[in-house]
Order: structure tokens, then sequence, then C-alpha cells
């Protein structure tokens, strides 16, 4: 008996390897805007590493035009500029800009390493899979289809897919759990008392998977270098790579049939 009863995952930094281009074309954007260019790209790399990306990442692109310019008043307006208009280009056209340089750079996008494989024995099994992301619908279609190399229509094997064309208001984006509670709908499973899964990157949709999740008997997985915090919540756990997800999946799974089966629980199980 599955009591894994739906998957739900993240795209950039989780299914693709997809944050360091994303990263580098954002930091490259900024520069020709005028952002630090009084730094050679090491050290303006080293003060993104530093100062933006823990605030920035997981972040749509106009959110982060808005971190950036939030953080001018804390510095030297005159290193960041260099008296460029670039801090009244209009949001809509920063977020076009990035797409357009992820476009370009689209053959450095590589899948997680056993990622494929893992989706597709959780699928076999009876588990629904959900891909939850903060890119649109174009650049997630795109992805999927240089990546995985998988038709367009339907992304291959997920049951529902939520893009930030779903989620129109800023406000319910990641970190807000409504990104995640908006799968659940979809693929029809409106409770989360038990049984799913999220796999995050970042501490953006890592704290938008706990939201929804944390309260029920589920598991978010960040993959993560970093040690998991002593006061982090009950459902996350992090992995450096696909085999620690997976024996935190399998620890998970063990832990469902022991508290449900054994106890005699009389619950549905999709």
């Amino acid at each position: 008996m599955n009591f894994i009863r739906a998957v739900h995952a993240d795209k950039d930094g989780t299914l693709m390897l997809s944050e360091d281009r994303n990263k580098s074309v954002i930091e490259n954007l900024c520069a020709d805007l005028g952002f630090l260019t009084d730094m050679d790209i090491s050290e303006r790399h080293a003060y993104w590493l530093e100062h933006l990306w823990p605030i920035c990442e997981g972040q749509p692109e106009i959110k982060i035009l808005q971190i950036v310019r939030d953080s001018l008043p804390e510095l030297k307006l005159s290193t960041l500029f260099n008296e460029k208009p670039s801090t009244t280009i209009a949001p809509a056209e920063f977020e076009r800009l990035c797409k357009e340089g992820y476009d370009a750079r689209h053959n450095e996008v590589t899948a997680r390493e056993g990622i494929f494989e893992l989706l597709t024995e959780l699928k076999q099994g009876g588990t629904l899979l959900s891909l939850v992301t903060s890119s649109d619908t174009r650049s997630t279609e795109m992805d999927f289809s240089l990546v995985f190399d998988v038709a367009k229509d339907g992304y291959g094997f997920f049951d529902a897919v939520v893009t930030s064309d779903d989620i129109t208001d800023p406000k319910h984006k990641k970190p807000a759990p409504t990104p995640y509670l908006y799968a659940c709908a979809e693929i029809e499973i409106l409770d989360t008392e038990y049984g799913h899964i999220a796999l995050e990157d970042s501490a953006v949709g890592t704290a938008s998977a706990v939201r929804a999740f944390g309260d029920g008997d589920n598991l978010v997985i960040r993959f993560t270098d970093e040690p998991l915090p002593d006061n982090a919540p009950a459902c996350l756990r992090h992995a450096r790579d696909i085999v620690e997800a997976r024996e935190h999946i399998t620890t998970f799974q063990g832990n469902l049939y022991n508290r449900y089966r054994l106890q005699g629980n009389d619950l549905q199980i999709n």
C-alpha cells in the first residue's frame, strides 16, 4: 500500500540545475544597467553571494529588482549605477531581459542527477506528481522540452503543473503556501493531513512548502549543502543529493506505514 499520496517538485535548482545560469544572467544584467560597476566580476559576484543572493534566491525576477533597489540606500549610490537611469527600468522590462538571457544560455541547464528516475518510480507506484514553479509557462515548457526531452503538453509525467501564470497575485507567490495548495487542488487532494512530499532548493520555496504542509504528516526536502538547523520544522529535511533524498523518502514512508497501518487508522489512500 502506497502511503505517499503526492510529490510536489520545484523546477529551478531542484529538478533542473539552472540556478547558476539564472544568477549569472541576473548579475550580468544588473552590471549592464550600472550596478556595482566599480568592482571587477569576481568582486561583484562575491558581493551578490554575501549580501543579495541569500535574500534573492528563489524569488521571481521582479522581486529581485525590488530587493536590489531597496538595498541602494545602504550603499554608495555613486558606486552602484554610475549615473545611469537603471533605477527607473520597468519591472516587466527587467523580467523580459532576464528571460531573454536565460533563453540564450539554455544549453547550460541539466537535470539533477537521478531525479527523473526517482519521479518515474514514484509515478509507477501510484503517487501523483505536481510541478510547482515560479517560472512562467513558456519558459517551463521550453526547459522541460530541452532538458527532459518530453513533449511540451503535459510535461511528460506530471499530473498537474503550477507556474507563475497561475498565481498572479504577488502576495500569493512563494513563500506563501498558495502555489502548493493550488497544486493540491489540481490533483484533487485537498487535505494536507498526510502523505505529501515537497522537493525544493531555495529558502523561499522551502518556506512555501513548509507553510503548506508543515501541520500534517508530510515531508519537505530541501536540496542544499547547509546543515539542518536545530530549530527546523519537524517536516523538513536537508539532502545534498538524490541519494540522501531517497533515504529521507524511504524513512518517511516507513513512518507513515507504522503510524497509520499498524495503528489501524482508517485512511483513504489514493
